[in-house]
């Protein structure tokens, strides 16, 4: 999981108010971290950083591409990954995310969460600096035009709840009897299926990270979240179109101050 750079050298998580809480096994000091881990600050490096390639079954559901990194250390494509911290502003990370509960609704349906700087400029304007050259390098890659706006005010995740069946493959549910305890999946049973969900949790005054429910998020949460993006080609050149979903989410441990532990 990459790094996003304020400046050489300083890392935009160490610019968040001390009192914020760090997680701390993404802690490593910035001189242990490799090339891969740290987000260039220029177009150029970054085009040298990272590639876009077509997408493997690592990617999100739908995806026709993925970001990979040029140099990560094995011998197969590893796809870019970043590390963003922010306050809620809107969300739904429940379980079947915003999903109408039918199966015609399914492949639309989203987990989605908005984070803002809380005031604190510097970190998060790096970040959406970070964000918005990402999608021009892969906009560079691919050509064709972007689809939608980047809103450099707040940064709008979104990942897609269920992927698409595809015959002759197995595909397990990742939802337990906990997760879905009135069966609402079976609505969509061998037509879509939750093959991932979201790992979330809260970090106590110990640093240690614990297991919690969505529920447990409110707005105004500070969080830190793996994110990576989710790339969708549409059409043909040159009137192609891409469209960004800024970022999928992978991760989303919760932040919460000590009267919520």
């Amino acid at each position: 999981m990459s790094q996003v750079l304020v400046a050489p050298g300083v890392l935009a998580r160490d610019q968040w108010p001390t009192a914020f809480p760090r997680l701390q096994r993404l802690l490593k000091p910035f001189e242990d971290l490799r090339s891969c881990d740290k987000v260039p600050l220029t177009l150029l490096e970054l085009l040298l950083w990272a590639y876009v390639t077509r997408a493997t079954s690592v990617a999100s559901p739908g995806c026709t591409h993925m970001l990979v990194y040029t140099q990560s250390g094995t011998n197969k494509p590893v796809e870019v990954s970043l590390q963003l911290q922010g306050f809620i502003k809107k969300m739904n990370v429940q379980t079947f995310g915003d999903w109408d509960r039918s199966l015609g609704g399914a492949g639309a349906a989203l987990q989605y969460l908005v984070l803002t700087s809380g005031a604190h400029i510097v970190p998060f304007k790096a970040q959406c600096s970070a964000l918005r050259m990402l999608r021009d390098c892969i906009q560079r890659s691919l050509g064709g035009a972007l689809i939608g706006q980047f809103d450099g005010n707040r940064i709008c995740l979104e990942r897609r709840v269920f992927r698409k069946v595809v015959r002759g493959l197995a595909q397990q549910t990742a939802l337990t009897k906990l997760d879905d305890p009135e069966g609402l999946a079976k609505v969509v049973e061998g037509e879509w299926v939750v093959s991932e969900k979201l790992d979330i949790g809260y970090q106590d005054a110990t640093g240690k990270v614990h297991q919690c429910p969505a529920a447990l998020l409110q707005e105004g949460d500070f969080v830190d979240v793996e994110v990576s993006l989710a790339i969708y080609m549409r059409g043909r050149r040159p009137s192609s179109r891409t469209a960004v979903e800024v970022c999928k989410l992978e991760n989303d441990w919760n932040e919460l101050p000590p009267d919520r532990l």
